[in-house]
């Protein structure tokens, strides 16, 4: 079977896809709102507008049926420089992940990437480890030659009853205690109210009061805060703008007597929400706000149609797995260019993942989906509960 392949170097060239980008997304085995053309479109804009784009396609009679969102980044690596291939992702980025039709077509678009020049290492990051995309991959790069597997973050979920009260009822003492303590805390106030937010001409008179929020949080303290982090705003901000109309995000700003207390920014496909980001004023952490604003979003999702998916994404933190409580296993790919150089920094990351047993999964477990579950680790003291 044969494939126009195209690997895609300028900005304009990637924008004219946008059509078929998205086509491709609503086809594809892997699908989120984190992998249309309007996400990658404001990532590249407001977060890495210099950086070296290679967005490697597929198409067929014209038609797009795979395709890797990829740019180069240099890093030094033991004071040398490395040519890291990569996703168009940063911290912002729940998940990622490759655009196939079909399965089979992981190997096809695998071939392209490696003709693809001016890369020496890949590392393909925060991918869903039992997807059945991941693990064909990962069985393609066993049979090319050396490849890498290693164990990400376990991001929370669940999928929701059609009820607040079934719900609430699922929770242990300690978080229905919570939800109580919240509402009881928050209703103290003269004046509570839940703005729910869903488009740009509702969200921008209220979008400093977004960064005022973000600034009062925890994250003001460590410089992570909206504000602070102009990029993240920037991409906010034209997200919802571009977006606007298609029902792809709500927000809900709480105001305590008129004061903008906590907020979330959430992600929507259908009855699948992704809780993208939430803060809270820290001068209203008695009143829990941030734990009133998930009773009020998973009480709106219970009237959703099934299945409703409540997707808290990031390290499964104690408070988010009492909010939900599957989880889904990220892992990291590693492989080398087909050269010399390539080859040799694989040998590096393999000897390393030698004299650290356990450090990388077991690929023949990863291509079969058995690999055993693993615990959330935050790697240092978990951040503040909402």
């Amino acid at each position: 079977m044969s494939f126009e392949v195209r690997v895609i170097q300028r900005r304009e060239e990637f924008l004219s896809l946008a059509e078929a980008w998205n086509d491709l997304v609503g086809r594809a085995t892997l699908r989120n709102s984190f992998h249309r053309h309007e996400w990658y479109r404001c990532w590249l804009e407001q977060i890495a507008p210099e950086t070296q784009l290679r967005v490697v396609t597929l198409a067929q009679a014209g038609r797009l049926v795979a395709a890797v969102p990829l740019h180069i980044v240099t890093h030094r690596r033991k004071g040398m420089p490395v040519r890291v291939l990569g996703f168009l992702q940063s911290g912002i980025t729940p998940r990622s992940g490759l655009l196939v039709e079909h399965d089979d077509w992981c190997g096809p678009l695998l071939a392209a990437v490696d003709r693809t020049k001016g890369w020496d290492l890949a590392e393909f990051k925060a991918m869903e480890l039992v997807h059945p995309t991941t693990r064909r991959l990962v069985a393609e790069l066993g049979r090319r030659g050396s490849v890498v597997a290693e164990a990400g973050m376990v991001s929370p979920y669940e999928e929701l009853p059609d009820s607040w009260d079934a719900y609430y009822n699922a929770r242990t003492n300690k978080i229905r205690q919570r939800f109580r303590g919240a509402h009881n805390r928050v209703h103290q106030h003269a004046s509570v109210e839940v703005l729910r937010l869903t488009t740009y001409a509702e969200l921008a008179p209220h979008f400093d009061s977004l960064l005022q929020v973000s600034a009062a949080s925890w994250k003001g303290a460590e410089g992570t805060d909206m504000a602070t982090v102009g990029q993240t705003a920037a991409f906010y901000r034209a997200y919802s703008e571009l977006t606007d109309g298609r029902d792809a995000w709500i927000v809900y700003l709480l105001l305590l007597d008129g004061k903008p207390a906590a907020f979330m920014y959430l992600l929507r496909d259908g009855s699948h929400w992704v809780a993208l980001r939430s803060d809270y004023d820290e001068a209203f952490s008695y009143h829990m706000p941030g734990v009133y604003l998930h009773k009020e979003v998973i009480s709106d999702m219970t009237a959703l149609a099934p299945p409703r998916i409540y997707d808290l994404v990031g390290w499964g933190t104690a408070f988010k797995s009492s909010l939900a409580r599957e989880g889904r296993q990220l892992c990291d790919v590693t492989f080398g260019a087909r050269h010399v150089g390539g080859r040799l920094l694989m040998l590096g990351k393999t000897l390393l993942g030698g004299r650290a047993p356990g450090a990388y999964l077991d690929l023949e477990q990863v291509i079969a989906g058995t690999v055993p579950a693993i615990s959330a680790e935050t790697g240092g003291e978990p951040a503040p509960a909402p």
